[in-house]
């Protein structure tokens, strides 16, 4: 049976003298690996393929009728630590292993497509070292993907089976990793075979695996996490203090006595300590007195154990924290009224420019919505404890849409990139009155008079007062929302108008546009970047200035325009409670 391969392979194969070779492609998570048997570098299906001669080899494919899973091991000698790393570190098992047969011509070119004989998944890597001679060989056996119909009806615990139930999250990126087995300070021949065992067999100290790098290395991955702990050594004498998240305690009063459980030991980072025996009444602690309650009627403090003599910075405690009984929602999130950055209080090893995103039991917190709590926000500083968010929101640009002309009947509807033609009839609804032509005027049926590429023009009853735009950002035609050309552009001024009704900004507020054209011959790079907002005192539009003048007095900018823009607190408000999660980054450990 030809098995697929193409006629010129055919050719080849039956000549009495050819040049044979095999093409070897490795699958791992991140990156593949491209190797040949072959004396040159060979490039197929845009993949340059590594010679490694003789040092490539691998046991005979054999096909059978039978329902047998076919296993075949592959040896790389004289590898560099490139390979050997890739087996120690690397998530090998279940990996994708193709093998191919090719031939070159007389030229030395490849001989059409090669054939696929063998597919199947890497399993039990063996490492041999040889250190009298200087030499490692690499071995690793791989079987069919028949092998498939011998498996468990279950889920991999690996990247992959993850990703096909839940998307984006990470958590059993190195799972192969947890279950190797390391042999450290190997003797001459020594093996090390690993996907066997849970075990690690060490000579001294050792680090793990995955969790033994630096901050800016670490590996990541997105989970849902809990409020961080409610207990903090307040700053100006060694007391602890336990934040309450909309909760008051002006019941409680100083000197009052208060049971504590779910307390956590915590040992600090000069060696001094609070033991959770000294904390838990259920661990035989005592009641502890309240020695001074929190200006804001949300926190109270008690004495510290005699264990700790210094003042500490960050949280501790645990997120499970009982005070007569009565579970303690620690704060995760702090608002400050007229700012868009919040204080998140989170145990966490995220890092600057991660997003993270909120599912909170509450419709918002200082008059910041949960819908946009709930979408990825940006850190923009962070401590071990503590998180600074930037909250913004992502709109698609929607303008004022309507513009009447003082003296005229004509209103013309600035609809970018419309198919509508002369004498249509369309319908408007949901606008407001503008430049003296009330609502029921426009909300209505009407016949087009006239258009261009990015305007609709109507003919109404009432004479307009003022030449103005307006509308509101809830005007439809013929039920269908209006999207308009946002940029206003003037001629030999590198200042910009950007319409956005009801934007919500004040003056130097930084804002973020993308996905605009070309307008009043600016370019787009010009538009499409960070600005901070020049005026922003005029409701439904703000102005940012350019680098460069515009040649033209024009609208434009297409309708595909976004503008991220800070989203504000109303007020400063301390919000958590017992079911509100954040989602964010941590580190595996």
């Amino acid at each position: 049976m030809d098995r697929g391969s193409t006629g010129a392979f055919q050719t080849e194969i039956v000549k009495s003298a050819n040049k044979p070779f095999h093409l070897l492609k490795l699958s791992f998570d991140d990156v593949s690996y491209f190797l040949s048997d072959a004396y040159i570098p060979v490039t197929y299906d845009s993949n340059t393929y590594t010679p490694t001669g003789s040092f490539l080899s691998f046991s005979d494919i054999v096909e059978t009728n039978e329902s047998n899973i076919e296993t075949i091991t592959i040896a790389l000698s004289g590898v560099d630590t490139t390979y050997i790393n890739l087996f120690l570190t690397g998530g090998y098992l279940d990996r994708t292993v193709e093998i191919y047969k090719a031939f070159l011509d007389s030229n030395d070119a490849l001989v059409s497509d090669p054939l696929l004989i063998f597919s199947g998944r890497l399993n039990n890597p063996a490492i041999k070292e040889d250190v009298d001679a200087g030499t490692s060989t690499i071995a690793v056996q791989a079987s069919s993907l028949f092998v498939d119909f011998d498996k468990i009806n279950a889920r991999f615990t690996n990247n992959e089976s993850q990703q096909s139930f839940f998307a984006g999250d990470t958590g059993f990126r190195f799972s192969s990793v947890v279950v190797k087995e390391l042999n450290w300070g190997m003797t001459t021949g020594a093996t090390a075979s690993g996907g066997g065992s849970s075990s690690v067999s060490t000579q001294g100290s050792t680090t793990s695996p995955i969790n033994n790098t630096s901050p800016a290395q670490k590996s990541i991955f997105r989970e849902i996490k809990p409020t961080n702990p409610a207990f903090s050594l307040q700053s100006g004498s060694v007391v602890i203090h336990i934040n309450y998240a909309n909760r008051s305690t002006q019941n409680f009063s100083v000197g009052q006595r208060v049971k504590i459980d779910g307390f956590q030991s915590k040992t600090f980072d000069d060696g001094e300590f609070i033991l959770s025996s000294a904390i838990n009444h259920s661990e035989g602690a005592d009641t502890h007195p309240i020695v001074a309650l929190d200006s804001d009627g949300f926190g109270f403090t008690i004495a510290v154990p005699n264990t700790v003599t210094s003042v500490k910075s960050g949280k501790f405690g645990g997120s499970e924290v009982k005070v007569d009984d009565e579970l303690v929602a620690p704060v995760l999130i702090q608002t400050t009224s007229g700012s868009n950055s919040i204080t998140v209080n989170a145990d966490n090893f995220a890092k600057v420019g991660e997003v993270v995103s909120f599912n909170l039991e509450t419709s918002s917190v200082g008059g910041i919505s949960n819908t946009i709590l709930a979408e990825d926000q940006t850190i923009t500083a962070r401590t071990t404890d503590t998180l600074t968010v930037a909250i913004t929101q992502r709109d698609t640009i929607l303008a004022n849409p309507l513009k009447t002309t003082s003296g005229s009947t004509s209103l013309v509807i600035d609809f970018a990139e419309h198919n509508i033609a002369v004498s249509d009839s369309i319908t408007i609804s949901g606008a407001t009155a503008i430049g003296g032509v009330p609502a029921s005027d426009i909300n209505k049926a009407h016949t087009v008079t006239a258009i261009t590429e990015n305007t609709v023009t109507v003919v109404v009853s009432t004479t307009a007062t003022s030449t103005t735009r307006g509308g509101g950002a809830s005007v439809l035609l013929d039920g269908f929302t209006i999207t308009t050309n946002p940029i206003e552009t003037t001629s030999s001024s590198a200042t910009v108008k950007v319409h956005y009704a009801s934007h919500g900004l004040a003056n130097s507020d930084t804002i973020t546009l993308s996905g605009l054209d070309d307008v009043g011959g600016l370019d787009r790079s010009l538009l499409n970047k960070s600005h901070t907002v020049v005026d922003a005192s005029a409701t439904d539009y703000f102005t940012i200035t350019l680098s460069a003048s515009a040649t033209a007095t024009k609208f434009g900018g297409g309708n595909d325009g976004v503008l991220e823009r800070p989203i504000k607190a109303t007020s400063s408000v301390n919000y958590g409670s017992s079911g509100s999660r954040i989602n964010l980054p941590t580190e595996i450990r």
